[in-house]
């Protein structure tokens, strides 16, 4: 009877202890010791932001967000050079108005990006040019005079020659930037030397081919930058804006960085969230593929209307960041656990009251406050999250999890 009895204990023990275990597992915390990589959208400020800008902390807009950005390297996207004077035109009274956001105001925020967690900056953009050539140079100096990193952008041909390899810890993340077009200085009419072409790092041809020539020059910056890092991540000015719809120049250019083996691909331009992809290539090397991750900044609010649909203009109040770990594999450090977390660009009517905040912890009542909202009856979270498990549910990317788990 006694040894009956002590068998059964020894087995409700046993199962006591894989419970246990299994719960242990399931619910303890993430490894602290994980290197995580995060990766933003397009930061551009226009002039609806000088009037909160002046009066705030700015420091405070990107407060509900900071977990996310202090990871062991946070890469976004700038898309504003910091030019050394203001376009301006003159307004009725024959007085000059400034027609952008004030290249001073650029300034001081970039000073402000080490201390909010970012490392380092994509510059290739469509508007790179816009300024003039001596706000490419001006702005690389204000990052380096940062600490802050910077690709995309150039001020010789020995920097454009030159790939950027970050450090997160003791793993080597390779970070390449271009862009699909550049615009011309508009703005400031300055004269271009046409056979300068090295400030700006742009992968088609004057006729948007991507033709030979181009490709080559990838395939050797990849091709040095999987030697000397353990993860190679490519960022992407391209694509048409406010739509879902990903055009042939994306498809084209991610099947050939998929083929020469890119881990990852991040897009950028399109103001609103894409769809993402994961590709194997013919060698077994997957990259993962995000056509746009939208406008981490943005301060335009809009009636829908013929150019841009109640979607577009919606979904250009939000964004898609991405982390990722870095995991020992079997030569270096690997990607894993590869994540998206919607964020709202949240303000209110006046442009005022700017804060960024995860999706998960946005409310349905700060929707209804929130300037876009006026004009869009499906501005809510669940109109929110509906967008973007239509988006990245393929591969289960989504996470729902709380960004700042205290305030649960």
């Amino acid at each position: 009877m006694i040894n009956k009895l002590t068998k059964i204990l020894i087995v409700l023990i046993a199962c006591v202890s894989v419970l246990l275990g299994f719960l242990w597992f399931k619910y303890q915390e993430p490894d602290s010791n994980a290197i995580r990589v995060t990766c933003t959208g397009d930061i551009y400020y226009d002039l609806n932001f000088t009037g909160w800008i002046e009066e705030n902390a700015f420091e405070d807009y990107f407060e509900p967000i900071q977990p996310l950005l202090k990871s062991d390297l946070t890469i976004g996207n700038l898309v504003q050079t910091i030019g050394t004077s203001d376009a301006t035109k003159e307004n009725e009274e024959g007085e000059k108005e400034i027609t952008e956001f004030p290249n001073s105001y650029l300034e001081t925020l970039t000073t402000a990006y080490k201390g909010l967690g970012f490392d380092f900056f994509t510059c290739a953009n469509m508007q790179s040019r816009r300024k003039g050539r001596e706000a490419i140079n001006h702005t690389l100096d204000v990052l380096d005079e940062n600490k802050l990193g910077h690709t995309g952008i150039n001020r010789s041909q020995e920097e454009q020659e030159t790939i950027a390899i970050k450090k997160a810890r003791d793993a080597k993340v390779a970070i390449l930037s271009y862009t699909t077009k550049v615009y011309d200085s508009a703005v400031y009419e300055e004269d271009y030397d046409e056979e300068i072409t090295y400030d700006v790092n742009v992968i088609l041809d004057e006729d948007g081919n991507f033709d030979m020539a181009h490709k080559k020059k990838i395939k050797q910056d990849v091709a040095y930058a999987k030697e000397k890092a353990d993860v190679v991540l490519v960022a992407m000015n391209w694509g048409n804006e406010y739509t879902y719809n990903i055009d042939q120049n994306q498809i084209v250019i991610t099947n050939y960085l998929n083929s020469l083996g890119v881990d990852m691909i991040i897009g950028n331009h399109p103001h609103i969230s894409q769809k993402a992809d994961v590709l194997t290539n013919a060698n077994g090397e997957k990259t993962y593929v995000f056509y746009s991750l939208g406008s981490l900044i943005n301060a335009g609010y809009a009636k829908p209307g013929d150019v841009v649909d109640e979607t577009g203009v919606n979904m250009a109040q939000a964004s898609s960041v991405v982390t990722f770990e870095l995991v020992p594999g079997e030569e270096g450090y690997e990607m894993d656990n590869v994540k998206v977390i919607p964020v709202i660009n949240h303000y209110e009517k006046g442009y005022d009251n700017f804060q960024l905040i995860p999706l998960r912890e946005y409310t349905d009542t700060q929707a209804s406050k929130h300037a876009q909202s006026k004009y869009s009856a499906n501005f809510n979270t669940r109109w929110f999250w509906e967008q973007y498990h239509a988006l990245y549910d393929t591969y289960k990317l989504l996470s729902e999890e709380r960004v700042n788990a205290e305030k649960e």
